[in-house]
């Protein structure tokens, strides 16, 4: 467009709408008359020990269960717990190294950028930022809720108590956020792209923890559309950690994803373990 920025175009939502990343908004832009509009999007925001249970159970307690102290996972006791199954999550990271998630036979270097079946729980990370996280990461948190197994020199442990709802299946991870900034999302990347890549791992199941701050009607359309292309992906998304009347946030208000909040059932407030 005559520019002399580091724009480029991050991904083409329709043969009129695109996601561009560097763009700067000089007079050259502001009177092209290519251009209809221009909308910045806001910054993305991040929006276990209870909540496997909870989930299978509806009942937060724990009991004395295969040598250790556990709370009630009827699914897992039945063997459904995620095995065969790849699952993506989009977040600011996830640590490789952490107990849930380590494997001592392959390092991080064999899934950084590249597929390895053989690791025990991360398939890949894709490096749209880099492949770490922050040290107290809110993306190695939510991939622990969603898929941690703990790695214990038996089968269970003590830490076996935190493992994750599903934590039988492997992870196939986008990392959206640079490692040196807590809570970062900053990197944008192309939806259909990555859908290709999910559909290539039989990833069906995307788990996105993060919304904007006010809905973004032209992402809550990327995300119908490119689910509405690809009816075998589920995406899901956070409702939001706002605590107050009418803040589910864009993605999550699209009409083709699934929103996930909690609630007390008495209270009718927000659970504690809402919206992670």
């Amino acid at each position: 467009m005559g520019t002399t920025n580091w724009a480029h175009i991050v991904s083409r939502v329709t043969d009129t709408l695109f996601r561009v990343k560097n763009l700067t908004i000089d007079e050259s832009i502001k009177h092209d008359q290519r251009i209809l509009t221009i909308k910045s999007l806001p910054r993305k925001k991040t929006s276990n020990r209870y909540n496997s249970g909870f989930l299978q159970s509806h009942h937060q307690k724990s009991v004395y269960d295969h040598n250790i102290y556990a709370p009630l996972r009827s699914l897992h006791n039945i063997g459904i717990n995620g095995t065969g199954q790849i699952i993506n999550i989009v977040d600011t990271g996830v640590d490789a190294l952490n107990a849930f998630f380590y494997d001592p036979d392959n390092s991080l270097e064999t899934i950084s950028g590249k597929t390895n079946p053989k690791h025990r729980k991360i398939l890949r990370i894709e490096k749209y930022a880099d492949d770490l996280d922050y040290y107290t990461g809110h993306g190695t948190h939510v991939a622990g809720i969603a898929a941690g197994s703990a790695y214990c020199a038996q089968e269970l442990c003590g830490i076996s108590q935190y493992n994750g709802i599903a934590s039988g299946c492997k992870i196939y991870f986008s990392d959206v956020g640079y490692s040196s900034v807590s809570g970062d999302l900053s990197e944008e990347f192309d939806l259909n792209e990555q859908a290709k890549l999910m559909t290539s791992y039989d990833a069906y199941i995307s788990s996105n923890s993060w919304s904007y701050d006010y809905p973004i009607k032209e992402d809550m359309f990327a995300y119908d559309q490119i689910s509405y292309k690809y009816p075998n992906i589920l995406y899901f998304f956070a409702a939001g950690n706002d605590y107050s009347y009418f803040s589910i946030n864009s993605p999550s208000c699209s009409k083709n994803v699934v929103s996930v909040g909690a609630t007390e059932p008495v209270s009718a407030s927000s659970a504690e373990f809402s919206s992670y």
